[in-house]
């Protein structure tokens, strides 16, 4: 059995400009930075994909083009960072696809049905109620009130 700490993170690599970039993919993380950054980006695509059957690139630029950018820094491993996001927004148009491209294939490497289902099936199992529990109080006996004859001296310090 493998432990956690030695699975060796391999991302994939695309150039752009002549330099060689790793790509991680979209962490948890980074889906979290972009949906709370775009509450209605995951709603859109998930509603394109249900009404296409599949995302095409055009879909994502409709749907998603305001947010290439911080997708494309994300996907390079630094969700929410500014500079990045400013730097992957200079990128020519074929660039960011080169990117999106790359990024796509490590965050969803089945395509974007199954990691919507799947999704799906997180978001249904989070949202289950807990089964009820009962509660049971106990009543404790009143204390009764301290007599005259034991109430507390004050014990000197020892030391």
């Amino acid at each position: 059995m493998s432990d956690f700490l030695s699975i060796n993170h391999a991302p994939d690599i695309v150039v752009l400009r002549g330099k060689k970039i790793d790509v991680p993919g979209i962490s948890m993380e980074g889906i979290g930075y972009l949906i709370t950054t775009y509450p209605d980006l995951m709603t859109r695509l998930t509603e394109r994909f249900e009404r296409d059957g599949q995302i095409t690139v055009k879909a994502v630029m409709e749907v998603a083009g305001h947010a290439v950018a911080a997708i494309i820094a994300a996907g390079f491993g630094h969700p929410g960072n500014e500079q990045a996001e400013q730097i992957a927004g200079q990128y020519s148009a074929t660039e960011q696809l080169a990117a999106l491209q790359k990024i796509a294939d490590k965050t969803i490497p089945d395509g974007v049905g199954p990691f919507v289902e799947q999704w799906g099936e997180l978001v249904t199992h989070l949202a289950k109620t807990p089964p009820a529990r009962k509660l049971r109080f106990k009543v404790l006996p009143k204390e009764s009130k301290a007599s005259s004859e034991s109430v507390a001296t004050p014990q000197a310090m020892s030391g």
